[in-house]
């Protein structure tokens, strides 16, 4: 009994570290395995087997809870971190809204020139009652 408790926290927590529904399903698949091994009665060698895998099962929830997993938002932060050691100031593109370098020519995201005039001339169409100037 105390085993399944061990095997069921330790599920929990895998999950609740990032693994989200890999250690339910490795659970569901054991049991699923435990039920077809199970139907006809188990010999002694068949219990050995699925204790064994039950057993091998728990471990590698207890490694998934102790390890855990970086969270994609985590990994993509830590990414955006350590490449851009860039300090310039930086300001939306009037086309696409993406940050781009304040006296940027071009921006690198959607390729169209974000200087002064293009500027002037996306603020006059959109405040144009037909949006043609």
């Amino acid at each position: 009994m105390w085993f399944f408790v061990i095997q069921i926290l330790a599920l929990i927590a895998a999950a609740v570290r990032g693994w989200k529904f890999w250690p339910f399903l490795i659970w569901g698949c054991l049991l699923v395995f435990g039920a077809v091994m199970g139907a006809g009665g188990l010999s002694t060698g068949e219990a050995q087997i699925l204790q064994f895998f039950d057993i091998v099962a728990t471990g590698v929830f207890l490694l998934m809870a102790i390890v855990g997993r970086k969270s994609e938002s985590q990994s993509s932060t830590e990414a955006i971190a350590t490449t851009s050691s860039d300090t310039r100031p930086r300001v939306p593109c009037p086309h696409c809204a993406e940050l781009i370098v304040s006296g940027a020519m071009v921006c690198r995201f959607c390729g169209k020139s974000v200087n002064e005039r293009s500027s002037i001339d996306t603020v006059q169409q959109q405040s144009s009652p037909d949006g043609f100037r």
